[in-house]
């Protein structure tokens, strides 16, 4: 009876901000917790990459199944925001990459090309369009190239 309640009272605020209201409680499920974002940049960052490799470390603490396209984006928006190693976020990247959980987005690609870009390395960045033609070659975008490109102007 009381969630009959609850969900009369929702239903009075109309089909639209009903509409509204619902995508907002499911994104903010869906939104990676502060926590773990953290705990993932910290296990990069500390990582003594390129002497020990970081994949096993990654996967030692990041369990597939908590890769997702928002955690991997806000991970990579961080790592760029921080200067981080431009080679750690490429190989966290790749790591995301290769489990079936996740689906990389755009967003995700292009922060971790610009990453590369930033840093000079444009070797892996090629590296990484040549591996994303291959694989999801949907993400390749007039952005993609242009960040690259821009990059490399400017070198």
């Amino acid at each position: 009876m009381l969630h009959l309640v609850k969900l009369n009272r929702y239903s009075k605020l109309g089909p639209k901000k009903l509409a509204l209201f619902r995508t907002f409680a499911f994104e903010s499920t869906c939104q990676p917790k502060e926590i773990e974002i953290e705990r993932i940049i910290k296990i990069v960052n500390d990582h003594p990459f390129p002497d020990h490799l970081l994949y096993p470390t990654l996967l030692q603490h990041i369990p597939p199944s908590v890769l997702s396209t928002p955690l991997v984006k806000n991970v990579l928006n961080r790592l760029f925001a921080a200067h981080s190693n431009g080679l750690k976020a490429f190989e966290f990247f790749k790591f995301s990459l290769q489990h079936s959980y996740f689906r990389p987005s755009s967003d995700a690609f292009e922060k971790t090309l610009h990453i590369l870009a930033r840093m000079r390395y444009f070797d892996k960045a090629w590296e990484l369009m040549e591996e994303i033609q291959r694989t999801h070659p949907s993400l390749l975008t007039l952005k993609s190239m242009s960040i690259l490109l821009s990059r490399i102007a400017k070198f």
